[in-house]
């Protein structure tokens, strides 16, 4: 797990998973919410091509 955070404004969080499931989406709200960045990028390596998810609050 890789963990960037870029002026406050871009959480940046990389996983090597088959899937996202709900404690990783539920992870990458409470960092969000702990470090008061707006918006967050959920990313997967594990797969041939590049999955990802964004998430704003």
């Amino acid at each position: 797990m890789q963990i960037l955070l870029y002026a406050k404004i871009l959480y940046l969080e990389v996983k090597a998973v088959k899937e996202f499931c709900n404690e990783h989406i539920a992870q990458i709200l409470n960092y969000l919410k702990l470090a008061n960045s707006e918006i967050g990028l959920l990313v997967n390596f594990q797969n041939k091509s590049l999955q990802y998810k964004r998430y704003v609050l």
